[in-house]
């Protein structure tokens, strides 16, 4: 990882050729896909209590 990335991208630059529904690290340089995350959570507390 160089130093442009590191500063840009916690987690280094996108490595896919694909991005299907949101840009990446657009909210957060620590969450590259930050409506992906944010429903991962949702559901996964959903889940516990189940």
């Amino acid at each position: 990882m160089n130093a442009i990335d590191s500063e840009r991208f916690f987690w280094g630059a996108p490595t896919s050729n694909a991005n299907f529904c949101e840009t990446d690290y657009a909210v957060s340089r620590y969450i590259a896909e930050f409506v992906n995350s944010l429903t991962n959570v949702v559901y996964s507390k959903i889940l516990e209590r189940m």
